[in-house]
């Protein structure tokens, strides 16, 4: 059997709702997978603990095509 965190390690994500909880939850598991997590949410924590070089917060509304858009260019940049 494998370990299950191969499958994570080096790629990259996308989570919206990111900044509380399931979303949150499935950010700091990717994470401690060793995943690129990309963290959007319409509210941000501000007191955010999860601080990690793998991990770009982005605020964005998934209702609006251009927020999305705007984050999306944002997330590829990085």
């Amino acid at each position: 059997m494998t370990d299950a965190s191969t499958s994570f390690t080096g790629k990259a994500y996308v989570v919206t709702g990111g900044g509380a909880g399931i979303g949150r939850a499935i950010v700091e598991r990717l994470l401690a997978l060793g995943a690129h997590v990309a963290a959007w949410d319409v509210a941000l924590p501000e007191d955010d603990t999860t601080a990690s070089e793998h991990l770009l917060s982005r605020t964005c509304d998934v209702t609006s095509t251009g927020s999305v858009r705007d984050a999306w260019l944002h997330t590829l940049q990085r």
